[in-house]
């Protein structure tokens, strides 16, 4: 493998603001995989590897056992932001918190806000 086309360190963020975007994000994820996430569970989605673990919850059997069914997340989840699908880790966050000194304050109302928008977004 040339080291050129090796992906760099993972990223710290997957660039998303907490503007609507993740919303975007998350229902390219369940596009994907033909499947609705639970957003009761979104006030704790802080990192990728959160909403894997709650995707893996509602995906069948054989999806379970597939080395597909992460970089297929990854490519999903990435659509919105244009992030290299390589470089997203279970532990990139979600939201860029230095966009603003108010993005950890506000974390938690997105993530009710996510669940509530989702909840009555039409599909």
């Amino acid at each position: 493998m040339d080291m050129s086309d090796a992906p760099s360190e993972n990223l710290e963020t997957l660039g998303l603001w907490g503007d609507g975007d993740e919303i975007d994000a998350l229902r390219d994820v369940e596009r994907r995989f033909g499947v609705k996430l639970n957003y009761t569970a979104a006030g704790n989605w802080f990192t990728v590897g959160d909403v894997y673990a709650d995707l893996l919850k509602v995906l069948p059997q054989p999806a379970l056992q597939s080395p597909d069914t992460w970089p297929a997340f990854a490519e999903a989840i990435a659509e919105e932001t244009g992030a290299d699908p390589l470089r997203i880790a279970p532990e990139t966050r979600l939201i860029d918190r230095s966009s603003s000194p108010w993005v950890s304050v506000a974390l938690l109302a997105v993530g009710v806000a996510i669940g509530c928008a989702i909840a009555f977004w039409p599909f």
